[in-house]
């Protein structure tokens, strides 16, 4: 029965270590918005982001 807690205790560690190292790199990389974007509504920079999002440009997506 230990044998069984330890690894995924192990495994869980593991996973939460990658998920807040890779999930620390998508910030970075983020654009910052513009002054015209800044003056939108926020619905307007969500439609935006969902269209840049459809259209495949994640990180314009990520920034709206």
């Amino acid at each position: 029965m230990r044998g069984k807690r330890s690894f995924f205790t192990r495994t869980g560690q593991v996973a939460l270590i990658l998920i807040l190292a890779l999930g620390g790199l998508f910030p970075a990389a983020a654009e910052e918005l513009t002054d015209e974007d800044k003056a939108l509504p926020v619905w307007v920079l969500m439609e935006k982001g969902i269209s840049a999002f459809r259209e495949g440009d994640f990180a314009t997506a990520l920034t709206l």
